[in-house]
């Protein structure tokens, strides 16, 4: 029987600490999506070209931030880190 976890930390570097976690837990990535060979050809089918996607991560910081929320570290064409109106931190991508 397969067990579901959802797993979410604050860390420094994302990168590192899910190659750990997934070793940790014996998780293994689904297969892309057909008829994409690699989720790398799936996102970019399902974001557009990277200034498209850019431009919309750039909308939805403008629209929260109008709401409350402040950016706090911009990853500029990958994401940004914003909190929301009570400080807690979260990413738009």
């Amino acid at each position: 029987m397969a067990v579901r976890i959802d797993l979410t930390l604050d860390c420094a570097n994302a990168t590192t600490l899910a190659a750990f976690w997934k070793l940790a837990l014996g998780y293994e990535d689904e297969p892309p999506p057909a008829p994409f060979a690699t989720r790398q050809e799936w996102l970019q089918a399902a974001t557009g070209s990277p200034e498209e996607r850019w431009a919309r991560i750039t909308q939805e910081v403008e629209r929260l931030t109008a709401a409350g929320a402040t950016v706090l570290r911009p990853d500029p064409g990958h994401h940004v880190v914003m909190a929301d109106p009570e400080g807690n931190e979260f990413c738009v991508a």
